[in-house]
C-alpha cells in the first residue's frame, strides 16, 4: 500500500482483523504469483494503522448479533450509519464551536444514537401499533399483495432501500416491497440530476407520480401502503409541499379502495424544541413549519425520540428510529411469510461473494452437513442440475451471475442436503408443494 500525507484510508467493519475472510479476492491488482484475500489486506492494514501518526485506521467495533443470524441490515447497515453521522457531525461541531472537546462530543453524539434505539424499541408508547403493521405487512406477502413506502427527502430514501434489501436478504420478489419518493430520482440527486446519464427512471420508477399513475389503479385488499414522515422542524417549501401532496395521495387511495390498508409512519421529537442535539448555527430555513395532521381514517404511528437532529440538517437521529421501524416491519413480515427457518434467512438471493458463502454456511449449519457438501448441493441449486463436475471449477463470480437470476436456492440446496436421493426436480416439486419452505425442510427432515 502506497502511502500519500493527504489522504487517510480507514476500513470500516463489525469483526474482528484475525476473523477476515481467507478466501482469495477475484480480480484483484495481482502484484505477486499467489492470489489475495481480504486476510491479508486486512493484516497490512493493522500493521500500517499501527504505525505513529498513521493515515490507515480500522474502525471494527463489535456489536450485537442479528436476531436474523446472516442479515446484516439491521446491525451492520445501522452501526455504519450512526458511526459516518457521528464521524461527519463531529467535524463539523469542531468548524462551529471547537471549545468543545471532539472526544466528549462523540460519546455525546453515540449516546443520542443509544436513546434512539431505546425509545423506538423500548421506551416506545406504539408497540402495539407496529406490532399490527408486522402482521398487516405478513398478511399482504403471504396473500400475493405487495407492501408500498412513500415519503419524501430522506424518509423517502430510506423506505426505498428498506425495500431494496428484502430482495437480497429474503429472496423477495421486486414487487413485494417497493418505495417511492416525492419527485423520484431529482430528489435522490438533487443539483447532480442533469447530469445523470442514462436516466435513472427509464428503467427503475421510484417518483411518487408513478405510484399514483401505474400502482394505485390496480391497489386491491391484499396490498399494504405506508406513508413515511420526518416530522422536522426545519424543512423547505419544497419539502413542506411534498408532503402534503402525499398526504393527498394517501386521500386518494382511501377514495379508490377503502380496503387497502393504509397507515402514515411519523418520527419526532419528545420535545421539539430540544430536536438538535448540537445547534451550532441556524437552519438554513426555518420560516416553514411542518406538523403532522392526522388523516380521516388513516392511522397515524408517531415514534418519538429525545432527539431528531444531530446537528442542523443532519436528522441521523430520526432517520435511524424510522429505518429501524421499518427494518422491524418487513423482517418480522418475511418471518412470519415462512422465509427464514429457526433464527436464519434461508431464501437469500444468492447476489454477491459474501453470500455465496453465507449460503455455503447457513445450508451446512441447519442441515448438519460438511461445508464440501453443502457447496455442491448449493451448486446443483444454482445450475438446476444433479451433476456439477463442468461447473465447480468455474469462479465464484461466475456463480454468482447465475444464481442472481435464480429463485429458491438455498431452500434447493438445503432440500438435497438433508436426502443425497433427492433429485434437483425433486426438491422443486416438493417446494412448489409447499411454499412455506420451512415447513417443506422440516417434513423432509421428519
Amino acid at each position: 500500500m502506497e502511502k500519500n500525507e493527504n489522504l487517510s484510508s480507514i476500513l470500516l467493519g463489525f469483526n474482528p482483523v484475525e476473523l477476515s475472510r481467507q478466501t482469495p479476492i477475484e480480480n484483484w491488482p495481482v502484484v505477486t504469483s499467489e492470489p489475495v484475500s481480504f486476510y491479508q489486506i486486512c493484516q497490512q492494514m493493522d500493521q500500517l494503522a499501527q504505525e505513529q501518526d498513521s493515515r490507515f485506521i480500522i474502525l471494527n467495533p463489535v456489536v450485537n448479533p442479528e436476531g436474523i443470524t446472516g442479515s446484516t441490515r439491521m446491525k451492520g447497515g445501522s452501526a455504519t450509519k450512526f458511526l459516518l453521522d457521528t464521524m461527519f457531525a463531529s467535524a463539523v461541531v469542531n468548524q462551529f464551536n471547537n471549545n468543545v472537546p471532539t472526544s466528549e462530543v462523540i460519546y455525546r453524539l453515540l449516546n443520542g444514537f443509544q436513546q434512539t434505539v431505546l425509545h423506538t424499541y423500548q421506551f416506545s408508547n406504539q408497540h402495539t401499533e407496529i406490532a399490527n403493521l408486522i402482521q398487516r405487512a405478513a398478511f399482504s406477502l403471504r396473500n400475493g399483495g405487495s407492501i408500498y413506502y412513500l415519503g419524501s427527502g430522506n424518509a423517502g430514501m430510506i423506505g426505498f432501500i428498506d425495500a431494496s434489501e428484502c430482495g437480497p436478504t429474503y429472496g423477495a420478489k421486486v414487487t413485494d416491497v417497493q418505495g417511492f419518493i416525492a419527485n423520484g430520482w431529482k430528489s435522490v440527486f438533487g443539483h447532480r440530476y442533469d447530469s445523470i446519464q442514462p436516466r435513472m427512471e427509464d428503467s427503475i420508477l421510484i417518483d411518487s407520480a408513478d405510484f399514483e399513475a401505474r400502482v394505485l389503479p390496480n391497489l386491491t385488499e391484499f396490498d399494504t401502503v405506508l406513508f413515511l414522515d420526518i416530522d422536522s422542524d426545519s424543512v423547505n417549501e419544497v419539502y413542506a409541499t411534498e408532503k402534503r401532496d402525499l398526504l393527498s395521495l394517501a386521500q386518494k387511495i382511501q377514495s379508490h379502495n377503502s380496503n387497502t390498508f393504509v397507515s402514515y409512519i411519523s418520527v419526532s421529537a419528545v420535545e421539539p424544541e430540544h430536536a438538535c442535539m448540537y445547534p451550532v448555527s441556524s437552519p438554513a430555513d426555518s420560516s416553514v413549519k411542518h406538523k403532522n395532521v392526522p388523516i380521516e381514517g388513516i392511522p397515524v404511528v408517531n415514534v418519538r425520540v429525545p432527539y431528531m437532529s444531530l446537528v442542523p440538517g443532519l436528522d441521523g437521529f430520526a432517520e435511524l428510529s424510522l429505518k429501524l421501524v421499518l427494518n422491524a416491519i418487513t423482517t418480522g413480515a418475511h418471518v412470519l411469510k415462512g422465509t427464514v427457518f429457526g433464527n436464519r434467512m434461508i431464501n437469500l438471493r444468492v447476489s454477491n461473494n459474501k453470500l455465496f458463502y453465507r449460503a455455503i454456511g447457513i445450508v451446512s449449519n441447519i442441515v448438519h452437513v460438511d461445508e464440501v457438501t453443502a457447496r455442491k448441493c448449493l451448486l446443483k441449486a444454482i445450475y438446476r442440475s444433479d451433476s456439477i463436475e463442468e461447473f465447480e471449477q468455474q469462479a465464484i463470480s461466475k456463480h454468482i451471475e447465475v444464481a442472481v437470476k435464480t429463485d429458491k436456492v438455498v431452500p434447493v440446496a438445503m432440500l438435497l442436503s438433508s436426502n443425497p436421493s433427492i433429485t434437483v426436480e425433486k426438491a422443486l416439486e416438493i417446494l412448489q408443494q409447499e411454499p412455506v419452505i420451512r415447513n417443506a425442510i422440516a417434513k423432509l427432515s421428519n
